[in-house]
């Protein structure tokens, strides 16, 4: 949706630190995008080993073929494009809160058809559906930040909220390849599955998701995080 500018005041520069406090402070301040950079870290931790060292795993234990490992993951990136594609066409008659629980839920149910190994082109179809679900997440994350953030701070606070979603990608490869030596893959790809299904039944109930379906008014005040 459109959104106008922000009126802002004048600042006079800072320094490094005193920048990057600044979005430390607008997120704490904000109970909804502290909501959502700690789930967007927790499902980082959580996916992104997934295309890095589980599948890779997967395919050399079970379909033993480094074409059908770039096939699986090429299956997931036109998931991805196709499912942006319909968002952007949809999007304005989307309730957000239940398209992002929906988008998680569809995405953990296809980790566990992974996760049993499947006949390749049943794999090929899962991981398909893993990137049509995904592909609406980040544009749907980046427009409310567009909405609740204002131009003279949007670098800064961007910066943050991209720099704690990024810290949680390596410590979950790091985390899983150790699990999937220790216990296996299928058993790991598995454990994350349920896990992603059990944060997404807590969005369920999590009240400070409806938030996501409010559009703040684009005259509000940000005396809150200058201080």
């Amino acid at each position: 949706p459109p959104v106008a500018p922000w009126a802002q005041a004048d600042e006079a520069p800072a320094s490094f630190w005193a920048n990057t406090l600044v979005g430390f402070r607008f997120i704490r301040q904000h109970r909804l995008m502290l909501w959502l950079v700690g789930i967007v870290c927790l499902m980082n931790f959580l996916d992104a080993p997934l295309a890095t060292v589980q599948l890779p795993a997967l395919v050399r234990e079970h379909y033993d073929s480094a074409e059908q490992l770039g096939i699986l993951i090429g299956a997931d990136g036109a998931g991805a494009v196709v499912g942006v594609i319909i968002f952007s066409a949809v999007a304005p008659r989307l309730c957000r809160r239940r398209t992002f629980i929906a988008c998680f839920g569809v995405a953990g149910v296809m980790y566990l058809v992974v996760a049993t190994a499947p006949p390749y082109p049943i794999a090929v179809g899962a991981m398909f559906i893993v990137g049509l679900a995904g592909g609406p997440l980040n544009p749907m994350l980046m427009s409310i930040r567009q909405e609740r953030v204002p131009l003279s701070h949007r670098a800064r606070v961007g910066g943050t909220l991209t720099a704690l979603a990024f810290v949680a990608i390596p410590l979950g490869q790091l985390v899983s390849g150790y699990l999937v030596e220790w216990w296996g893959v299928r058993p790991v790809i598995a454990i994350v599955a349920l896990l992603y299904l059990t944060v997404v039944a807590s969005f369920l109930v999590n009240p400070v998701l409806h938030e996501m379906d409010q559009h703040p008014g684009t005259g509000m005040a940000m005396d809150r995080i200058s201080g």
